[in-house]
């Protein structure tokens, strides 16, 4: 047997990343699969590798299911890029980048005896770079990131790429909202209240964010938002003000590169009541590394108790007074600030932390962005050490931003 990786029969839930299959050679005597096979094997993750110029297949799915093939490189494999054999069902194939420019390649995708059926060429919205689209397709357009016709992989087996890209994308962030009843819209904000979305006052798309994309107002389907790379802070708002039915439901997906370039993807099922917004602030976590999207009310309760850890692990010395005493009044303050925010009181909430807590943490009378109230300076901080004031200061006015989303 002649090739580069295999799995092989029930080889069930494994990872296959960061590979090189390269020039794996055809031998007519052996039996030869090419760069990767997957063989009656289920839920395996093919992930970020360089799968090309083997002499026969670059990938070949063979009677397995439930393989997610995303971010690899398909390059100059002498017969397909990818080759589907028997009952192969339900893969979903996205964010690869697939070439062909070769005259020895005789096609991007090739089948045998294929019976299965429901494999995904994209994500429902994002799908793959193809090297030979515009010249099948000399007469589409773009929006600058995705091609207005489909790929069709094969038309017999009514396989295609509805979201095919215009280049490869390895960075940036996709944000995106899947809707099955009408009428839902996506906004996404960025740290300096640049929109982009559907303006209610002119009715038209609005990309204020410099290097944004977006896929237009859609009644029904998925409209998502693309933002660059540089745009990391940013919240997203889901408003049911044109809903068509009293209760609606949406999904809500992320993906987005890190500097690293690895991707990181999740989603969310929400329902919404009509006239209603609901607000969301995805985040990355700085210790797991892990993608999470919590609606603003659990990311500021979060933060609040962060804020609780931060002040209890003080030293002694950095207090004016009174260290365990202070301690315990100022987590009492911000328990009262979560129970506001869990029953909606976001007004109070955002008084107590601006009036009350700040400057005692920081001996500053000044909101989320430093503008002054009164004369700008708390007296009586309860906390004196200006390092500890400084990290308190950033937790209070991150705190204060995301009472202000929803206030």
């Amino acid at each position: 047997m002649w090739g580069g990786i295999a799995i092989f029969q029930l080889s069930n839930n494994n990872t296959i990343q960061n590979n090189t299959i390269v020039k794996n050679l055809y031998n007519p005597e052996a039996v030869d699969f090419g760069g990767l096979l997957i063989y009656d094997s289920t839920k395996n993750v093919i992930l970020q590798n360089n799968i090309s110029q083997n002499s026969q297949y670059g990938l070949l799915l063979c009677f397995s299911d439930e393989n997610n093939i995303t971010e690899n490189i398909f390059y100059e494999n002498t017969q397909s890029n990818v080759y589907i054999m028997g009952d192969s069902s339900n893969n979903i194939i996205y964010l690869n980048d697939f070439y062909n420019s070769t005259s020895e390649v005789t096609s991007q995708v090739s089948y045998e005896e294929y019976t299965g059926s429901g494999n995904s060429w994209d994500y429902g919205f994002i799908g793959n770079y193809w090297y030979d689209y515009e010249h099948r397709y000399p007469g589409a357009t773009n929006d600058g990131l995705i091609w207005d016709t489909p790929y069709v992989i094969n038309a017999m087996y009514s396989e295609r790429d509805n979201y095919p890209l215009v280049e490869p994308i390895s960075e940036g962030t996709f944000v995106a909202m899947s809707m099955t009843t009408p009428d839902l819209d996506l906004h996404v904000y960025d740290s300096e209240g640049r929109h982009v979305g559907v303006n209610y006052t002119t009715l038209e798309a609005e990309i204020e964010i410099p290097g944004a994309f977006y896929s237009g107002d859609h009644s029904n389907g998925t409209e998502w938002i693309f933002l660059p790379a540089n745009v990391t802070d940013y919240y997203v708002v889901v408003d049911a003000r044109d809903a068509h039915y009293p209760v609606e439901e949406y999904t809500l997906s992320i993906f987005t590169w890190t500097p690293e370039g690895d991707l990181l993807q999740t989603s969310r099922m929400e329902t919404i009541e009509a006239g209603e917004t609901d607000t969301w602030v995805p985040q990355v976590d700085p210790e797991t590394g892990e993608l999470t999207i919590p609606s603003v009310e659990e990311s500021i309760t979060e933060k609040l108790e962060l804020l609780i850890a931060a002040i209890m692990q003080l030293e002694d010395s950095v207090f004016d007074k009174n260290p365990s005493q202070r301690k315990n009044a100022l987590r009492d303050k911000i328990i009262e600030v979560i129970d506001m925010v869990a029953f909606e009181d976001y007004s109070s909430a955002d008084d107590k932390v601006l009036h009350d807590l700040k400057p005692k943490l920081t001996g500053l009378k000044t909101d989320e962005d430093e503008i002054s109230w009164g004369n700008g300076v708390f007296k009586k901080p309860w906390v004196t050490d200006a390092d500890a004031q400084e990290g308190l200061r950033k937790q209070c006015n991150a705190i204060l931003y995301e009472i202000n989303l929803i206030i």
